[in-house]
């Protein structure tokens, strides 16, 4: 027994016949992909950023205070 593809009166399958009608479909889905893929980049770049500079940036009014200070080693230069 030989299993075969149903095949309409073009000799087409049901997925040739799909991709051939819906051509511009796949395209603009395509295109659409892209810029959503894009997007995510620079908003997860933006967003390291911003995260690296928050975990490395002290401010100075927690630096001034005396908690602070018994965290850091004394320095005599």
């Amino acid at each position: 027994m030989h299993l075969t593809k149903p095949l309409n009166i073009d000799n087409k399958t049901a997925e040739e016949m799909f991709a051939d009608t819906n051509e511009d479909l796949q395209g603009q889905g395509k295109e659409w992909l892209m810029q959503t893929a894009e997007n995510c980049t620079i908003l997860s770049v933006f967003i390291a950023t911003v995260a690296f500079a928050a975990a490395y940036t002290v401010p100075e009014v927690l630096m001034e205070a005396p908690e602070f200070q018994s965290f850091t080693p004394n320095l005599s230069f």
